[in-house]
């Protein structure tokens, strides 16, 4: 049994008043006795057989966790499953803030599904099982980032992780407490068949659950909710003000792989006065990068003249008050590509494949490829560092994203760190 169904088994002994187990490993519970049944029942704290108090059922203390990020933050995406652990050398540099582990779905496409539910139908029974997610730990001091992805989950499933994750049982059982939620629709291939999204969960109402736990003491108040938006194909910040209004207090992107629509949906966040900027520690790259003559490297379309800021927002990394409420920081996905194929990967995750500018630089990275292992490198590396430029000398951000997949690309990061055209998170 997984850590969610552990933790769902702890939440109906609250109602009853019976100590609670300390193991996420309790047996299984029906499902007719759901924490959404527990939530929906209770009235103004109270419960069928009486008052309750589940803060102070909780057998564990409560951790504090910043509520908001105050600075600019560098946060790196995490390896799950045989994967997990493969970052040690990026985190032992101290420059990141945060770790996100992510909630991947058993197949991101209708042909990887078949191999996995094949695969699956001949596994060995005592085939080697992945570490619970309870139990992944981060840097001493970065915060610890669970995703949940709705995917094909019910509420009742999505309770039952977020619960896992952020409640007290992960520190009771032994593991680290997630400090932030990041909360995802998810990519499993169902969710692309026409008409189905409307029948199930979104990112959305993964905040809402959050919240409603949050508000019945299941998890601490303090646990910060982040969501995700892709500049590549969100035309608008019309979503991102949705989930700004549902609590969310972070944004993660894709990697601006499409710069002019990345430019487009950044403006319209900024017209809605959404973000709340920090500038990076390092004036190193506040200026824009230097035009050169080969089109390989000129900057993007659209760059040019867009180094300033929206007017009257706050940018000293304060958090400021925006229209009574607090912006969001703005985290911008950064790939470390380190191949075309790698390339190749990140541009049909952001699915942009159609858009001129990411075929543009598939194009380029093609042509470095063919002229040998030497030039490709120098190619990406010098893509990874004006990617870099550009984000920052844009602005409206408050940190960026690594997701660095390869050990190419680790790599690079630890070089970008060396020579300052990546700026660590701020002390």
């Amino acid at each position: 049994m997984d850590a969610a169904s552990g933790a769902c088994q702890r939440i109906p002994a609250f109602a009853s008043g019976r100590k609670t187990s300390s193991r996420l490993t309790a047996l299984p519970m029906t499902r007719t006795a759901s924490i959404t049944r527990i939530l929906w029942s209770a009235q103004a704290g109270r419960t069928r057989s009486g008052p309750i108090n589940l803060r102070a059922l909780s057998s564990a203390p409560q951790k504090t966790s910043p509520e908001r990020l105050h600075s600019w933050t560098l946060t790196l995406e995490r390896g799950v499953g045989k994967a997990y652990g493969a970052e040690a050398e990026l985190q032992a540099t101290g420059a990141f803030r945060a770790e996100v582990f992510p909630d991947l779905p058993i197949a991101t496409t209708w042909q990887n599904l078949a191999k996995a539910l094949s695969s699956g139908l001949r596994a060995s029974p005592t085939a080697d099982r992945e570490l619970p997610f309870t139990q992944y730990t981060t840097q001493r001091g970065a915060l610890k980032v669970i995703t949940t992805a709705a995917n094909l989950r019910s509420q009742y499933d999505i309770e039952c992780r977020l619960v896992a994750a952020a409640g007290d049982g992960v520190e009771t059982a032994g593991g680290q407490r997630a400090d932030v939620i990041l909360c995802v629709s998810g990519s499993h291939p169902v969710r692309t068949l026409p008409l189905v999204s409307r029948f199930l969960s979104s990112s959305l109402d993964t905040l809402r659950v959050a919240q409603r736990l949050q508000q019945r003491g299941y998890i601490p108040p303090t646990t910060q909710l982040w969501v995700v938006a892709n500049p590549n194909t969100d035309r608008s910040a019309a979503l991102l003000e949705a989930k700004a209004a549902e609590g969310a207090t972070a944004v993660l992107t894709q990697p601006p792989l499409d710069w002019p629509a990345y430019l487009s949906w950044l403006s319209d966040a900024e017209r809605r006065d959404l973000l709340s900027p920090a500038p990076p520690p390092s004036p190193k790259l506040s200026s824009p990068p230097q035009p050169t003559s080969d089109r390989t490297h000129a900057s993007p379309p659209g760059l040019e003249g867009s180094a300033t800021r929206s007017a009257g927002r706050n940018d000293s990394g304060d958090g400021g008050v925006v229209g009574g409420m607090r912006g969001l920081r703005l985290l911008v996905g950064h790939p470390m590509l380190s191949s075309t194929a790698n390339l190749s990967f990140w541009i049909a995750l952001s699915g942009c494949g159609s858009a001129p500018a990411a075929q543009a630089l598939l194009a380029e990275a093609t042509r470095a490829e063919l002229k040998g292992r030497e030039a490709a490198a120098q190619f990406f590396a010098d893509y990874n560092r004006r990617l870099a430029q550009q984000v920052l000398a844009r602005g409206g951000l408050g940190g960026l994203h690594i997701m660095a997949i390869t050990k190419a690309s680790k790599r690079m990061v630890l070089g970008m760190l060396g020579d300052g055209s990546l700026p660590p998170s701020a002390s």
